[in-house]
């Protein structure tokens, strides 16, 4: 029984460091979307997380995420700041 808790355990340790999102990844996407999207790359952002986790996309939904707290805060429109 021990055995198969602790085969478990590492195994979401395994999953979760697969779904991490790298710092690189967030700014490409966040600088490609300011191109595409010039007055609200956030929303465009926002959205496709929606469709991530809609779709059951965890990485993706991680990865639009952060893009989206990143452009929020770089436009001055999130309520926090």
């Amino acid at each position: 029984m021990l055995n198969t808790m602790t085969t478990t355990h590492r195994l979401g340790e395994r999953t979760c460091a697969a779904l991490r999102v790298s710092d690189q990844k967030v700014r490409h996407a966040a600088a490609q979307l300011c191109k595409q999207y010039p007055e609200t790359p956030w929303l465009e952002a926002s959205q496709r997380a929606d469709r991530a986790y809609a779709a059951g996309q965890m990485y993706h939904f991680r990865l639009w995420g952060r893009v989206t707290r990143v452009l929020r805060g770089r436009c001055g429109t999130d309520p926090r700041h």
